[in-house]
C-alpha cells in the first residue's frame, strides 16, 4: 500500500521542493521506494535463493540494478526517449521480474521476516539517524542554492538524457565532452533517475546523499556484525552517529567553495563510492571474491579511487590471506583485466568524442601536479591527521593499530588485518599529497570504527565489558559532532537570485557558459560581491527563462536590447554585461556572504577557503552611473 502511495506520487509531482510539506514528502518517500527500495529489495530475496551467495545478495542486488539502470536507460534514450513515463513503466516492469524470482509470496514474506528479526532494530536506528538528520539540515538541503560543484553534479545527471557517458565542459580545453575529472558514471545515472521522477532540482539531486549514506550504515551494521545470531542495536547507535555527522561535514565543510558547501557534490559520489568500497569488503570477509571484483568495479566508475583501493587490497590480502594466495591472485587477475576494459572502452570513447587531448591535461593539472605540489605538506599532513581522528570519533582509531596486537594463531584476524593495512596505506596516500580536501578522508572514516565494533562481538570477553567499545565510540563521536557544529548557519541563495534576474541572449548553454567568464571581471572590479562559477549562474539563469525577454541583467556579445540598458563591464572577449535597473546592480555589489572562517568552528578555521578578495568601488561611481543613466 505504502509503495503504490509512493510510486502515485512520484508519478505525478514535479519540483517536489515547492510542494506542501506533505506532498513534497510523499513525493521524496514514493522516489525512493519505486527507485531504490523495492528492486533492491526483491533483488536480494531473488538472489538470496542460492545458497553461493545468500550472504552477500544485497550487494549483488545493489550491482544488478545499477547495471539495469544504465541499460534501461540507454534503450529508452535510443527508442522513445528518456522522460519520466518512460522511465516509470520499464522499471515497473523490471521491479515486477524481480518480485515473480523472488519466490512464492509466502516464501519471500518468511525471508523478509528473518532478516528483519536480526537486523529490524538495527535498521531502524540508522532510519532514525538520516531521518533527524534531513531535518536537522532541512534548510541547507533542500533550500539552499547550488555551489559550482553542485550545479556540476546536476548538469552531468542531466546531460545522460541525451549521453551515454555524463558530458560537460572539459576546462583545459574550454569545449564539451564526456568528463574525466571523475568517471561520474554510477551515481549520475541513480541522481538522473530521481531526477526525472522529482524534477531537476537542488532537492533531487541531493537526495541520493541520505540513501547512500543509509547504504553505507547498512554494510557497516552487517560488517561488524558476526555471519549468525541477531544483530546487536547497541552497535547501531555509534554507527547512526556516525552517519549523522558525516551529514555534518558533507552539508558545511567537505568542498571547495568559500561560502558553502554543497551535499550534492562531492557528497553523492563520496557516499556511493564509500557504499561499493564497505561492500567490496564485506564481500571479501564473506569469501565471496566475484562481488568483491564487481562492487570496486563500480566503485572505480564513481571515483579513481576505485583501482588505488584495488591494488592496496591486493597487497594487504596478499600479506594476511584472509583467502588463499592461489584465490588472491586468480581475483586480481580478473580484477585488473576488468579494470582494463573499463578503461579502454573509455579511452576508445573518448578517442572518438575528441575529448581525449583533454582528458590528458586535467588529469596532469587535477592529480599529478597537484599531488606533487610541495606548499606546506607537512603541516598539512599533521592537520588531516587529525581530522581523520575527528571523523571516526578518535577513540575507534586505535582499532587500525589493536588488530596488529593481538595474538592470532587462528587466522581469525586475517580480514580485520587487511582492511586496517588498507586503510592505513590509503591514509599514508592521502596525507602524504601536497593538496588535500576534507572529501579525501570521507570513504575511510567509516573503517576504523567497523573494525573497533568488532571487538562488541569478541566471545572471549564477558558480556558486561562487551559493552564498553560501543559506549567508548558514542562517546568519542558525540565529541565530535559537538567540536564540527557550524558556528553558524546562514542559508545561501545568492546565486539562485543573481540567475533569476539575469539574461543570457542565447539558447545555447555552451555558448552562454563561455559567455559567464564576465562573472569574474565582476568580482574582480566590485560590481559583483561574492565569486560565482560561470555554469551556476548561466544554469539559474535559463531556468525557466526566454532569451527574448530580457531581465534586469543581460549578458551578450552584441548590443544592448534596448536604450535603457546600461553598459556594466565588457570582458577582455568582447562579452558584455548590460543592467537597466541601479537598485539591483546596488544589490549585487554589496551583498557580502559569509565566508568559511565566519561559519566553521574553531576546528575546520585552518582549512576554511577565504574568497579572493573584492575592488571596493567607491559609492559615487554608482551614483554616477545612475545620473548617466537618468540624464539620457
Amino acid at each position: 500500500m505504502v509503495y503504490g502511495i509512493g510510486l502515485l506520487a512520484a508519478s505525478v509531482t514535479d519540483r517536489f521542493v515547492w510542494l506542501p510539506p506533505i506532498a513534497a514528502v510523499l513525493a521524496a518517500l514514493g522516489a525512493v521506494l519505486f527507485l531504490f527500495a523495492a528492486p533492491w529489495l526483491f533483488g536480494t530475496l531473488a538472489l538470496r535463493r542460492g545458497e553461493n551467495r545468500r550472504s552477500t545478495a544485497g550487494v549483488w542486488s545493489l550491482i544488478l540494478n545499477s547495471v539495469a539502470l544504465i541499460v534501461v536507460c540507454l534503450v529508452l534514450r535510443n527508442s522513445v526517449g528518456l522522460r519520466r513515463d518512460s522511465l516509470l513503466a520499464v522499471w515497473l516492469v523490471w521491479t515486477v521480474l524481480l518480485a515473480t524470482r523472488a519466490g512464492k509470496p509466502s516464501e519471500a514474506m518468511a525471508e523478509i521476516s528473518t532478516l528483519a528479526r536480526r537486523w529490524g532494530a538495527s535498521l531502524a536506528i540508522g532510519l532514525f539517524a538520516v531521518v533527524i538528520a534531513m531535518g536537522v539540515f532541512h534548510r541547507e538541503h533542500f533550500i539552499q542554492c547550488f555551489n559550482g560543484d553542485g550545479t556540476e553534479t546536476y548538469q552531468l545527471a542531466r546531460s545522460l538524457q541525451h549521453h551515454f557517458l555524463p558530458y560537460w565542459e572539459i576546462e583545459t580545453t574550454g569545449r564539451f565532452g564526456a568528463v574525466i575529472v571523475n568517471p561520474s558514471l554510477v551515481n549520475s545515472y541513480w541522481t538522473c533517475a530521481l531526477q526525472l521522477l522529482l524534477g531537476e532540482t537542488e532537492s533531487a539531486t541531493r537526495l541520493p546523499f541520505w540513501i547512500w549514506w543509509l547504504g553505507v550504515f547498512a554494510v557497516a551494521m552487517v560488517s561488524a556484525c558476526p555471519s549468525q545470531g541477531r544483530a546487536k542495536w547497541l552497535s547501531a547507535i555509534p554507527l547512526a552517529l556516525f552517519v549523522f555527522l558525516a551529514g555534518i561535514w558533507y552539508t558545511f565543510y567537505v568542498g571547495y567553495y568559500p561560502y558553502m558547501a554543497d551535499p550534492a557534490n562531492p557528497g553523492v559520489p563520496d557516499a556511493l563510492y564509500t557504499l561499493l568500497l564497505l561492500s567490496a569488503l564485506y564481500c571479501l570477509r564473506q569469501k565471496d571474491l566475484a562481488g568483491s571484483v564487481a562492487a570496486m568495479a563500480m566503485a572505480s566508475l564513481v571515483l579513481y579511487a576505485g583501482p588505488v583501493m584495488s591494488v592496496l587490497a591486493v597487497g594487504a590480502a596478499l600479506g594476511w590471506q584472509p583467502v588463499s594466495r592461489v584465490a588472491v591472485w586468480r581475483t586480481a587477475l580478473t580484477g585488473s583485466i576488468t579494470l582494463l576494459c573499463l578503461m579502454l572502452g573509455y579511452l576508445v570513447w573518448g578517442w572518438l568524442d575528441g575529448s581525449l587531448p583533454g582528458w590528458r591535461d586535467t588529469i596532469r593539472d587535477e592529480y599529478i601536479n597537484e599531488f606533487f605540489t610541495s606548499a606546506g605538506r607537512l603541516r598539512s599532513a599533521a592537520l588531516y591527521a587529525g581530522y581523520f581522528l575527528l571523523g571516526c570519533g578518535g577513540i575507534p582509531a586505535v582499532a587500525l593499530f589493536c588488530v596488529f596486537w593481538r595474538r592470532d594463531a587462528s587466522g581469525e584476524l586475517a580480514w580485520d588485518r587487511t582492511v586496517a593495512t588498507l586503510t592505513l596505506g590509503y591514509l599514508l596516500i592521502v596525507l602524504g599529497s601536497g593538496y588535500q580536501n576534507l572529501h579525501y578522508l570521507g570513504p575511510l572514516l567509516p573503517i576504523p570504527l567497523i573494525l573497533w565494533l568488532r571487538r562488541v562481538w569478541d566471545t572471549r570477553s564477558p558480556a558486561t565489558r562487551r559493552w564498553g567499545p560501543a559506549l567508548l565510540a558514542t562517546a568519542g563521536l558525540a565529541v565530535s559532532v559537538v567540536l564540527s557544529w557550524p558556528a553558524s548557519r546562514p542559508v545561501f541563495t545568492l546565486n539562485r537570485e543573481l540567475g533569476a534576474v539575469t539574461t543570457f541572449r542565447t539558447d545555447s548553454y555552451q555558448e552562454a557558459c563561455g559567455w559567464g567568464s564576465v562573472s569574474e571581471e565582476l568580482h574582480r572590479r566590485g560590481d559583483l560581491g561574492w565569486q560565482i562559477g560561470r555554469h551556476t549562474w548561466v544554469d539559474y539563469s535559463q531556468r525557466c527563462a526566454r532569451p527574448d525577454a530580457p531581465r534586469p541583467f543581460v549578458v551578450s556579445n552584441g548590443e544592448a536590447p534596448s536604450t535603457e540598458y546600461q553598459l556594466i563591464v565588457q570582458a577582455a572577449d568582447g562579452v558584455k554585461l548590460y543592467g537597466r535597473d541601479e537598485q539591483i546592480s546596488r544589490w549585487a555589489a554589496r551583498q557580502r556572504p559569509p565566508a568559511g572562517p565566519d561559519r566553521c568552528p574553531w576546528v575546520f578555521r585552518p582549512i576554511a577557503i577565504v574568497p579572493s578578495p573584492i575592488c571596493e568601488r567607491p559609492a559615487a561611481i554608482v551614483e554616477s552611473r545612475e545620473a548617466s543613466r537618468l540624464a539620457q
